[in-house]
């Protein structure tokens, strides 16, 4: 009895194209945002973050600081920061402590 030969074997690799990139998912995130927060023309600017800039796995990182949103915010009024602890979403394999969602109020006055 004759072996039939095994096809090739063919690994896939899955990458978000970079025409479909999301400039907030590179190291250009703190610039876009800057730019964002400048050009929003309202009374009050209100920003959702978490603080894993510098937790768990660099993939999963978030582009952009703490420091970098408060420093773009700052340039519109006074920040104020509100903390709420927050369960991390994992597969398992990251261990991230003291994870908190974050909330900047700015009453913009520029």
């Amino acid at each position: 009895m004759a072996l039939l030969p095994r096809p090739p074997i063919m690994q896939a690799v899955f990458r978000i194209s970079s025409k479909t990139k999301s400039k907030y998912s590179t190291s250009k995130a703190p610039e876009v945002f800057d730019e964002l927060i400048s050009n929003i023309n309202a009374r009050y600017i209100m920003v959702s973050h978490n603080n894993t800039a510098h937790k768990g796995a660099g993939r999963s990182n978030a582009k952009i600081s703490n420091d970098e949103i408060i420093k773009s915010l700052s340039k519109r009024g006074n920040v104020k920061v509100f903390s709420e602890k927050f369960q991390v979403f994992t597969t398992g394999k990251t261990n991230i402590k003291d994870h908190k969602e974050l909330l900047y109020l700015v009453e913009v006055d520029k």
